[in-house]
C-alpha cells in the first residue's frame, strides 16, 4: 500500500511539472504582415509591464481627470471618443469584418436555430475545415486558429486600453526583413467572441476583453499617460520633445502666415486665429516661435 501511495505521489508530481513546463501555444501570423510596434515604450515596460487594467480603473479613470478638467471632461463625455466601443454601428461592422477574415474558417459562426446551413461569410475559409487560406500573391498561406485578422486592427482605436493590455512584452519581436519592432496580440484576445454566452463582445475580465475600461473608448489616459504621449505639462518629469517640426524663432511672422495659409487652409493666417506672441494658429496648432515649458 505504501508503495502504491508513493508511486501515485511521484506520478502526480511529474505530471504537474510536465504541464507547468509546457510551452505557450504558438499562434501563427501572415508572413507578409506589416510589423507594428508595441503601443508603449518597451524600455519602461521592463520595469512597469502591462497589463494596466488596475490603473485604467482607478487613478487613470476619466473621473479622476474630471476633478480638475471639468470642461474638457464634459466635451469628451458623450462624444464619439467616449462612445468608440459602445457605437452599435461600429460593433456590427467589426463583427461582420471579423467573420469575413476569420482565421478558423466558418467554425466561429453559430449554427442557425432552424438547423439550416450556415451562411458563407468568409471567402478565405476551407470547406469542411476550421482553417482559412489566404492568397499572399506568390503563394497561399493557411491559418487554423481562433480569431480574425481584424482583432487588433479595430480594437486599437475603439477599445485601446484592452488592446494595450493584450500586447505583452514576451510577444514583442523584431521583423527579420525590416528590423522593425512587432508587438503581437495575446492569443486569448478575441474581442468579438461570445465566450459561450450567445452574445458577441462578451466581457471576460480574465482575458482583459471588453472590460469597463475598454468600454470607455478613447479616454484621457490613453493619450496622456501610460500608453502614448505623456505630453501633459504637470506630469512630465522633464521638458517633453514635441514631435512636430518647429520654425526657428527668428522666422519672420509673414513667412509663418504664408506657410500656415499654404498648408493649413482653414486658418488663412488671420490675426484672430494666432496665439499672441507665438505666431501659431490656434485652430490648427501650426507651430511658430518656441515657447519653453513652464
Amino acid at each position: 500500500m505504501k508503495l502504491i501511495k508513493l508511486g501515485t505521489f511521484v506520478a502526480t508530481g511529474l505530471l504537474v511539472g510536465f504541464l507547468a513546463k509546457q510551452p505557450e501555444a504558438v499562434v501563427a501570423d501572415l508572413p507578409n504582415r506589416m510589423p507594428e510596434a508595441a503601443p508603449y515604450i518597451t524600455e519602461e515596460a521592463k520595469a512597469f509591464p502591462p497589463p494596466y487594467e488596475e490603473f485604467w480603473k482607478t487613478q487613470n479613470h476619466p473621473g479622476q481627470c474630471q476633478t480638475c478638467h471639468q470642461k474638457i471632461f464634459d466635451e469628451w463625455n458623450g462624444s464619439q471618443m467616449s462612445n468608440a466601443w459602445r457605437d452599435p454601428v461600429w460593433r456590427s461592422a467589426f463583427l461582420l469584418s471579423a467573420r469575413q477574415t476569420s482565421t478558423d474558417g466558418e467554425c466561429d459562426l453559430p449554427s442557425p436555430p432552424d438547423r439550416t446551413a450556415k451562411a458563407a461569410l468568409n471567402p478565405f475559409s476551407r470547406a469542411g475545415a476550421c482553417a482559412s487560406d489566404f492568397d499572399l500573391g506568390d503563394r497561399n498561406f493557411e491559418l487554423a486558429q481562433r480569431g480574425s485578422l481584424m482583432d487588433g486592427f479595430c480594437s486599437r482605436c475603439h477599445m485601446p486600453s484592452n488592446y494595450v493590455d493584450n500586447v505583452p512584452p514576451r510577444l514583442i519581436s523584431y521583423d527579420a526583413f525590416t528590423g522593425r519592432q512587432h508587438g503581437r496580440l495575446n492569443p486569448g484576445f478575441l474581442p468579438t467572441s461570445d465566450n459561450g454566452t450567445g452574445l458577441a463582445f462578451a466581457t471576460v475580465p480574465a482575458e482583459l476583453r471588453n472590460t469597463d475600461s475598454g468600454k470607455q473608448g478613447v479616454a484621457c489616459a490613453i493619450c496622456h499617460t501610460l500608453a502614448e504621449t505623456r505630453d501633459m505639462r504637470r506630469s512630465a518629469p522633464k521638458p517633453v520633445t514635441v514631435l512636430w517640426p518647429r520654425w526657428p524663432a527668428s522666422t519672420p511672422r509673414r513667412h509663418l502666415r504664408t506657410a500656415g495659409r499654404a498648408t493649413r487652409g482653414p486658418c488663412r493666417g488671420s490675426r484672430s486665429g494666432r496665439a499672441r506672441g507665438t505666431g501659431a494658429c490656434r485652430r490648427c496648432r501650426w507651430p511658430g516661435r518656441r515657447r519653453p515649458w513652464p
